[in-house]
């Protein structure tokens, strides 16, 4: 499923595994200490991820990857800027993956 990237050495395996097992558990805790590369390999999942495309006139399944940094959202944020958020990220992915997707 993974593709080499210079930018992302060593940890190709571990994108397929935890794709395996979100699919097979619905969720995935990813845990680690600061600066141990949480954040780059969700942004690699993404990637990876995001290469797979969808058409509105084909039916099909998907994996639609949604990565929300919550670092962009403002300190003083409510439960509704963060679905907010969500939601508009979401779509935005699918508008990227989805040919003829409308929201």
């Amino acid at each position: 499923m993974t593709s080499k990237s210079p930018f992302f050495v060593g940890r190709n395996e571990l994108i397929d595994e935890i794709v395996v097992v979100a699919k097979k558990h619905g969720a995935v805790l990813l845990f680690g200490g600061r600066q141990s590369g949480k954040t780059t390999l969700l942004r690699r999942l993404t990637e990876v991820l995001s290469t797979k495309m969808g058409d509105t006139k084909i039916l099909s399944s998907l994996d639609i990857p949604v990565f929300v940094d919550l670092m962009r959202l403002p300190v003083e944020a409510t439960p509704d800027d963060f679905f907010d958020f969500l939601i508009s990220s979401a779509a935005a992915q699918c508008k990227r993956q989805i040919n003829g997707f409308t929201f």
